[in-house]
Order: structure tokens, then sequence, then C-alpha cells
């Protein structure tokens, strides 16, 4: 399945560069290129949209105006020239946050967890519990729903998991747990923690506060994966 795709920018020279990346792959199905956020607004009105790529920084609506009065919410990346926005993007709860100039491969890297992250949604839509990992502990497996889990912590051999209700020890390894969890949703953030990118409430260039208000140390190594 390819992504209903439409991109919004009032740089023409922006939108001739995305437009020719969106064109390489062939997950993205690229309906409209709008100038103006107002226009592109009323479109997905009456046309359903899978992924919006949006600049930040536009007359009219800016990008995070925009993507707050939207429902339903489509998957979004935001580009801007400004990282300034990264907090309130990622508050959204956007797939990604490029900054220009863009690279292919930046871009591309973008668009993969938008793929990814649809995948994930769709495959499991007729499930309402949602996905989830396995894990032995206190001598049984334990169903851990993805959309439950706050944050992870290494111990060692030991994994910590936080989740909204519960806190779970099991042995396992942090690297390996990284590898198996869907980076559209998970972050790791730290060579002891991964924490869960939706229920993050605030971070700045050394620590993540949770929604759970436990803080998490963001290490300097990880800082690039939040675009700083």
């Amino acid at each position: 399945m390819r992504l209903k795709t439409i991109i919004i920018d009032d740089e023409f020279l922006a939108q001739q560069l995305m437009e020719t990346y969106v064109k390489k792959m062939s997950e993205i199905h690229l309906l409209k290129i709008f100038g103006k956020s107002k226009e592109a607004f009323e479109y997905m009105a009456t046309h359903p949209v899978d992924l919006l790529i949006t600049d930040i920084q536009m007359p009219q609506i800016n990008g995070i105006d925009l993507v707050n009065n939207l429902s339903p919410k489509p998957l979004v990346i935001f580009t801007t020239a400004n990282p300034q926005y990264a907090v309130q993007a990622f508050e959204l709860n956007v797939i990604d946050f490029v900054v220009k100039p863009i690279s292919y491969e930046r871009f591309e890297n973008a668009v993969s967890r938008a793929v990814r992250q649809f995948q994930l949604v769709h495959a499991n839509a007729a499930s309402i519990e949602g996905p989830f990992i396995t894990v032995k502990a206190d001598y049984k497996d334990i169903k851990v729903f993805l959309h439950e889990i706050v944050y992870m912590e290494g111990w060692g051999e030991y994994i910590k998991i936080i989740t909204d209700t519960d806190t779970i020890i099991t042995l396992h390894s942090l690297k390996k747990m990284e590898e198996l969890l869907p980076i559209d949703l998970f972050r790791r953030i730290h060579k002891s923690y991964i924490v869960s990118l939706r229920k993050v409430k605030s971070h700045n260039l050394s620590e993540v506060v949770m929604i759970n208000k436990a803080v998490v140390p963001m290490g300097k190594n990880f800082r690039q994966d939040f675009d700083f």
C-alpha cells in the first residue's frame, strides 16, 4: 500500500527538491504540492491523506497550527530551517522533524519511519489491544503492550520496563530491545535508556521529562536523533 502524500512549502525550490526525492520512493503516492497552507487545509478536509510533509514557517497558517487543527491527523513530517521549533513539533507526536537543507538520505530516513508506522498501525487495525512484546519475568511470559510503555532502563544484564501501570524487570539486552522496537515509536536517548516518543512531555539538551513525571537523562551521543 502506497501512502497518499501531500507536500506544503512556500519555497518553490524546496517544493522541487522534495518532489524529486518523493518520486524516487515507491512507497509514496504524491497527491499534490501546495505553496499555501490554507489551500492544503481545505484540500485535506475532503481528501484522505496518509502522510503530510510540511514546512513550519509559512504565511496564513504555520505548520504547527495547521497540524493542531487537523482532524483526523495524518502522519506528519515537519521540515524547517529553524530548529527552535523542535520541542513544539515533538509534542505533536510527529514522525520526524527535518532541518533544512535536507539531504536525500535524511529525507528518505524520515519517510521510511512514516512508512513503518503506517504499516504497523494498519497491520494491527483489527486488534483492540494493539501490538505488544513478550518478555520473561517472575518465571513466566508477560505480554507488554507498546502503547503502555513509558520508558526502559538498562540494569546491566537486565532491563526495567516502566509502563503506565507497572514496572517489569526482565533479563534482556537494551541493544537487542532497541532493535526489536519500532523506531517510529521508541528512541534510544542514552546508553541506559529507551523512551516512548508518545510518552514524552518535554525535553532539552540534557534530559527528557516523561508524562509520568520521570526525568530521563539525554546522552550527548544520542541528541542527533532529536534533531537539535
